[in-house]
């Protein structure tokens, strides 16, 4: 523990609150701690798959009212994959309101496909945009910027799958974004999942 407290640059005593709970670590000391013990943020961050169902009821998936990546408004994300750094995929049914729009500036190295369930949308890639009517998909690179928006009179439903940004921080900042989004509950949830991956940090460190 001494040798941990001295790679992450605090004192023994701060390492020993951590582990019994009394302490959440920043992200750049737990960024040290695992860089320590030789592990990766994303696994370490990330939930194991055993924590969620295989198989998802609609109540069961984790809606998001705001993406904490990407501009516009009337827009729920109904989260097909759990939610972990660590995934590499991401799925989402984007349940658009009338008059609602996204607007998506950030690029990556990845690619997105999506189908249109019900409603109707324009979605621009790039400078083109396309009038896109239930029963209607898309496929297009992460390096092209896209928006669109809901111009019907009903609710749109999209079932949008797309590679993660690369950046791990941004993946990072959404997840606590979103549970923050989804209230108390889920805060508290983030928090206890942050302290026992702490303390199953500093366990290891213990044994080695």
């Amino acid at each position: 523990m001494r040798d941990l407290a001295q790679v992450v640059g605090c004192d023994e005593s701060m390492i020993s609150k951590i582990e019994a709970g009394k302490v959440m670590p920043s992200l750049p000391m737990l960024a040290k701690m695992v860089d320590a013990l030789d592990r990766d943020m994303a696994s370490f961050f990330g939930l194991r798959i055993d924590d969620y169902k295989l198989v998802q009821k609609p109540e069961d998936r984790l809606k998001v009212p705001v993406d904490a990546l990407r501009g516009g408004t009337g827009v729920v994300y109904e989260r097909l994959v759990p939610v972990a750094a660590g995934n590499l995929l991401e799925a989402n049914v984007h349940v658009v309101a009338s008059g609602g729009e996204k607007i998506d500036l950030i690029t990556h190295q990845g690619e997105a496909v999506g189908y249109l369930v019900s409603g109707t949308i324009e979605l621009t890639i790039d400078d083109t945009t396309y009038l896109m009517t239930s029963g209607d998909s898309f496929f297009f690179k992460a390096y092209l910027t896209n928006s669109y928006r809901n111009v019907g009179p009903d609710e749109a439903r999209i079932v949008w799958v797309n590679t993660p940004p690369g950046s791990l921080s941004r993946a990072i900042r959404l997840t606590v974004h979103e549970f923050h989004a989804c209230g108390e509950n889920c805060s508290r949830v983030l928090q206890s999942h942050f302290i026992s991956c702490a303390r199953a940090c500093l366990l290891h460190s213990k044994t080695r």
